[in-house]
């Protein structure tokens, strides 16, 4: 059950604050997700394929809307999500040339007693530089 509310807060179906008013048909949905969610004595609940799936419909789901889904980038760009970096052999190498090269220079800055905050913003300089490079 937590999960199905936590997949649900993620896709903006579900207010925790209870701050927007409810309309519509998925208003039954939500007003028993957030009785669940205020209330401990509730008894558990599995929403229906048809409640799951009115909590989750999106505006352009409906064709009488007229509105067209938005492409994926911009999706990706109001959620802030990010592609999966692909694992190549080139970025794999690079990563392990970066541990080799930031081994060397980190031993050096504890050999001269820098503090461990100094290590840190260090290795946070010379990370963005290293990857910064083509």
């Amino acid at each position: 059950m937590c999960l199905l509310l936590v997949f649900l807060a993620q896709l903006g179906c579900v207010d925790p604050e209870g701050t927007e008013p409810e309309v519509g048909e998925d208003a039954s949905s939500f007003q028993k997700v957030e009785q669940a969610l205020t209330d401990s004595n509730a008894p558990l609940f599995i929403l229906s394929a048809e409640e799951l799936e009115s909590a989750t419909r999106q505006p352009w789901d409906d064709p009488a809307s007229g509105i067209e889904r938005p492409s994926q980038a911009e999706l990706d760009a109001m959620f802030g999500t990010r592609p999966i970096l692909e694992k190549s052999p080139a970025h794999k190498a690079k990563k392990e040339r970066f541990a080799k090269e930031w081994k060397l220079k980190e031993d050096a800055l504890r050999g001269a007693g820098h503090a461990e905050e100094v290590i840190q913003a260090e290795r946070a300089k010379f990370k963005s530089e290293f990857f910064a490079q083509q």
